[in-house]
């Protein structure tokens, strides 16, 4: 998949030919209305409006909020109150994804933990990979937490966690049992309260 997905890029530069105007909100309706057609046809394997799976996390990173269940529209444009704004926005945050490079921050090495998944009924235990990795890839608060062990995979996927508080509640993991690699970034981990929610500049 390019960096940016192609059909993405034409409507970047010619918006008004495409979802009629420069509006984050067209082009998120352009773009659910895609994958509903791919739906219906049945085409699964189709990246040419494709967002990164982790775009919603993302975007709760870079623009400060707690968790990314609103969606990546709504944090835009909360933030931005501007659909022109936020239309420009987006392809910021796109072109920031394609082009980051994480740094580890600390890892957990030896993790000896199982969870359950599947649906009620069906419940499997599965095990946590035995190494994994906390990513920052700005200054903005909050990580991404990442498996280092092909063929596991965290309960909730490579994820995005707004602090460490939020980290050890979730996991079961204390602090103090990680491996600190950047000091400087996970000590101001450590002194950062929670981000409070779209405090970011549009």
């Amino acid at each position: 998949m390019p960096a940016v997905p192609d059909l993405l890029d034409r409507i970047r530069k010619r918006p008004g030919l495409y979802i009629g105007e420069r509006s984050l909100s067209a082009l998120r309706n352009a773009i659910v209305g895609y994958e509903l057609a791919l739906g219906v046809h049945e085409i699964d394997h189709d990246a040419t409006l494709r967002l990164p799976d982790d775009f919603n996390d993302w975007v709760a990173y870079r623009l400060q909020y707690k968790e990314s269940t609103s969606g990546w529209k709504n944090m835009i444009l909360s933030v931005c109150q501007d659909e022109l704004a936020a239309f420009n926005r987006f392809f910021q945050l796109l072109d920031e994804h394609a082009a980051r490079k994480g740094r580890v921050v600390a890892r957990v090495d030896g993790l000896e933990k199982t969870y359950t998944s599947g649906p009620q009924g069906q419940e499997r235990t599965e095990r946590y990979p035995r190494r994994i990795s906390l990513i920052a890839y700005t200054e903005d608060p909050g990580f991404f937490v990442v498996s280092d062990e092909p063929g596991y995979s965290l309960p909730m996927g490579d994820s995005f966690f707004p602090s460490l508080h939020w980290f050890e509640t979730f996991t079961g993991v204390s602090r103090s049992r990680l491996t600190v690699v950047d000091a400087q970034t996970f000590e101001r981990w450590s002194r950062n309260a929670e981000p409070n929610g779209g405090s970011a500049d549009c």
